[in-house]
């Protein structure tokens, strides 16, 4: 894990993925990536 003054960052642990599914669901998240590939949380499991 690295920790900043403003930031923690750490890998994608398997109770992340919810929240993930859900941004990369937003359009407005989606408009901001160079590349989006449709995925749910069953494939992602």
């Amino acid at each position: 894990m690295f920790i900043g003054e403003k930031v923690r960052l750490r890998p994608i642990e398997r109770e992340d993925l919810p929240r993930y599914v859900r941004w990369f669901g937003d359009p407005e998240v989606r408009r901001h990536l160079a590349i989006y590939i449709p995925f749910s949380l069953a494939q992602e499991e």
